[in-house]
């Protein structure tokens, strides 16, 4: 992965190599090459640690006698039990401040998910059925994407949307972030304080 960062990133930063094709797009639009180069260079360094971070910690995974986790009759419904709490994230509340703050973010990432599939970001949503459009087009991740592709200067398909989102996309895009805000920090806030003084 290091390596493919470096050839993909760096290398036709060197050696002027460009893409002609039609089916191609321009990454990075009126930046800088020294800037270009020391952002593909430390996203492969930081590859390369992680990945040899990841060597140390499976090290210790290596140690002793692997358990036996095989789903039987008799351990069935306590197995069930457990995936369940783990799914909930029931084993990271024990702890409470780490724990309500993982839940957050894990929860976060369940509603961003779909939020990202049924947006701009991935692919134009003049192609989706019109039911489909609507929420695309008012979705905050849609905002976001057209908003950065307008600020960066790079061709946003979104702007012959007429949805006041897509029309101005940074506005949009502000307004998402303090509706979001405005109802998750005092949300986070009760649940944080009722989670640590029970």
């Amino acid at each position: 992965m290091f390596f493919f960062v470096i050839a993909s990133g760096i290398m036709p930063v060197i050696t002027g190599w460009y893409d002609g094709s039609k089916v191609q797009r321009e990454v990075f639009t009126g930046v800088p090459d020294a800037v270009k180069v020391a952002f593909y260079g430390t996203v492969a360094t930081m590859l390369l640690v992680t990945a040899w971070l990841a060597s140390l910690r499976m090290r210790n995974y290596e140690r002793g006698q692997p358990d036996d986790r095989r789903t039987t009759r008799k351990n069935a419904e306590k197995r069930v039990k457990s995936y369940r709490s783990g799914v909930w994230m029931q084993t990271l509340l024990r702890d409470p401040a780490a724990g309500l703050m993982h839940t957050f973010i894990y929860f976060g990432f369940i509603v961003l998910f779909p939020l990202a599939f049924v947006s701009n970001a991935l692919v134009p949503t003049q192609h989706m059925p019109a039911w489909l459009q609507d929420i695309a087009n008012w979705n905050p991740v849609s905002a976001a994407t057209a908003g950065a592709r307008e600020l960066w200067g790079n061709p946003n398909p979104s702007h012959t949307i007429q949805a006041w989102p897509m029309q101005h996309p940074v506005e949009a895009a502000l307004i998402w972030s303090v509706v979001i805000l405005a109802v998750a920090a005092p949300l986070a806030s009760y649940f944080f304080k009722r989670r640590t003084t029970e």
